[in-house]
């Protein structure tokens, strides 16, 4: 039987902008991530069927919603070409080298494993770690557009979102 720990003495709120995004195969995100959701999770049901009206039953499935991360493209595109390379290696657009150039490139990228495992630490309002979100075996599944203009005024910083899709995650109190 599971407790679950419903000690309310601790009157402060949780704060929002205070987190650490690490992706061991895109490293250079955690220093540009300006937002992450914690995704949500789904789990299915099951009808039983009965003479009279069908019941539902907890299904078996947990589905998992994707992990959205949005970041300052730098100057470089150094964070953006992370993402989009990997993304480029896992979908080989143009020959099938490009998988095997990318993970001679990049350290940590094999064939057998084009995934990464990441880790979302949340902290409490004095900036102390207090939750840490594990994803196990992610991988990118889409890059957004990065839109230029010659009327943009530059002032307010440019967001990019990566979606990344992962078998599941776990939390840990810290």
């Amino acid at each position: 039987m599971v407790t679950l720990n419903t000690d309310t003495n601790n009157p402060n709120i949780l704060q929002t902008n205070s987190f650490e995004l690490v992706i061991s195969k895109a490293p250079t995100i955690s220093k540009f991530v300006q937002s992450v959701s914690v995704p949500g999770i789904t789990m299915g049901e099951a009808t039983i069927g009965t003479p009279f009206a069908d019941r539902r039953a907890p299904g078996d499935k947990i589905i998992y919603s994707v992990l959205s991360v949005s970041f300052v493209p730098d100057e470089e595109f150094k964070v953006w070409k992370e993402i989009y390379e990997w993304i480029t290696a896992l979908g080989f657009p143009i020959n099938f080298q490009q998988y095997g150039a990318y993970a001679s490139e990049r350290q940590g990228l094999t064939p057998k494993d084009p995934f990464s495992d990441a880790s979302l630490i949340i902290n409490d309002n004095q900036s102390n770690p207090k939750i840490k979100l594990e994803f196990n075996s992610l991988f990118p599944i889409a890059l957004g557009d990065i839109p230029f203009s010659t009327s943009d005024t530059g002032a307010d910083p440019l967001l990019v979102t990566a979606d990344f899709q992962y078998t599941y995650y776990t939390c840990t109190n810290l």
